[in-house]
């Protein structure tokens, strides 16, 4: 009952913090809507606000990070990170192209100032996206699962070891965490501070930070 109620407070206060900046990024979409058509693609769930400041202090963030969000939706994220780090870019990958509408809708109507202006929204499958060289954070909601995540990290892992330097990846909602340290290349570090994530109703180990690091 109490998680219940949680849940719905939470889910509220993220609609008053859509209103308040003018943006439509909560609620969620299925994947039968979505047009999506493999189970391995998930539903459209945005990320608590604030989850992404917990993860990732501002002080561990400078003028040369690039930040992607897989799985972007309607832009939360990518808001969200151009809005608090001084970041040299953002990119929201995105499969779903009404999605993506709606996110670069949201980017326009924002009302708050942004710290980083370079922003892109790509429509691709994540699985086939190839990362920037200098891409350094990756973050992801639980937006995909089994082959698709699988070449989703593979892309990852090929682009640290193609410019041999290391880059640090936020799992939220980590169902395929197995997979991922299976791998043999991804390590999980330490977990972030958990009092701002009790306060959001986030379970323990809910939100896993990993580093991948070039090989050998």
């Amino acid at each position: 009952m109490i998680q219940a109620i949680t849940g719905r407070a939470l889910q509220l206060a993220g609609r008053w913090i859509d209103h308040r900046l003018g943006l439509d990024t909560s609620g969620q979409v299925g994947v039968s809507e979505l047009g999506f058509d493999s189970e391995q693609h998930g539903h459209y769930d945005p990320s608590r606000w604030s989850l992404l400041r917990g993860a990732l202090p501002r002080r561990e963030v400078s003028e040369d990070d690039v930040f992607v969000d897989l799985g972007s939706g309607k832009g939360r994220v990518v808001v969200e990170a151009a809005s608090r780090y001084p970041l040299r870019r953002v990119i929201g990958v995105e499969l779903s192209p009404e999605l993506i509408d709606i996110a670069a809708e949201n980017l326009r109507r924002l009302r708050r100032p942004l710290r980083c202006r370079n922003i892109e929204f790509v429509h691709a499958d994540a699985s086939a996206w190839v990362p920037p060289d200098d891409l350094t954070i990756a973050y992801m909601f639980n937006p995909f699962r089994g082959d698709v995540f699988s070449a989703a990290v593979s892309n990852l892992i090929d682009l640290v070891d193609r410019r041999g330097r290391p880059l640090r990846l936020i799992y939220t909602n980590p169902i395929e965490h197995d997979r991922l340290v299976q791998t043999g290349r991804v390590r999980q570090i330490s977990a972030p501070a958990g009092l701002r994530y009790r306060l959001l109703g986030i379970p323990r180990d809910w939100v896993r930070l990993y580093e991948i690091a070039p090989e050998g």
